[in-house]
């Protein structure tokens, strides 16, 4: 089930939740001010090959993924 990133368009508040790919997007609740204008943004990821000390690019996790 994949984890999806929204944004209130009310209170800015940014959340995920994981929803299933043939849920629709429309009974999303924003869990800070329980408005329902929300917005599924686009999330980033970033995924390391080898030895993260030759990456560039640092991570807000541990250096090293096994």
């Amino acid at each position: 089930m994949p984890l999806y990133e929204y944004r209130c368009k009310k209170c800015s508040n940014i959340f995920e939740t994981l929803r299933g790919y043939h849920e629709n997007d429309a009974d999303i609740v924003c869990p800070k001010c329980g408005d329902k204008s929300v917005e599924r943004l686009i999330s980033v990821f970033r995924s390391l090959k080898g030895d993260s000390s030759t990456s560039n690019v640092s991570s807000c996790g541990p250096g090293k993924f096994t």
